[in-house]
C-alpha cells in the first residue's frame, strides 16, 4: 500500500511541476516548435538516469520511495501522452 502512496503522490507533484513550466513564459516559440516539452523530456531523462544511477551505487533508498520517485515524480514530469499530442498539432 506504501508503494501506491509514494506513486501517487510523486505523480501528483511531477503532473504539477509540468504545468508549471508549461504554463511559464520562458519560451518563445510555442506556435512553431514545443520547446518546452523537448526541453521537460530531456531534463527528465538526465535526472532518471542520475537517480537511479545513485540509488545503485551510493545511497540504498526504499524500493518503494525509488518508485514514486523515478516512476511517479519523473515519469509524470516527462509524459509521453503530452509529446504525442504536440507532434499531432504540429
Amino acid at each position: 500500500m506504501k508503494k501506491y502512496i509514494y506513486l501517487g503522490l510523486g505523480g501528483l507533484f511531477g503532473a504539477v511541476l509540468r504545468m508549471i513550466i508549461k504554463n511559464s513564459d520562458k519560451f518563445m516559440y510555442k506556435e512553431v516548435f514545443p520547446l518546452d516539452t523537448l526541453i521537460v523530456n530531456i531534463l527528465g531523462c538526465f535526472l532518471i538516469a542520475l537517480f537511479m544511477n545513485i540509488c545503485i551505487e551510493l545511497v540504498e533508498i526504499d524500493p518503494d520511495l525509488r518508485l514514486g520517485i523515478a516512476s511517479g515524480f519523473i515519469g509524470a514530469l516527462t509524459t509521453f501522452s503530452t509529446v504525442c499530442k504536440e507532434i499531432v498539432s504540429l
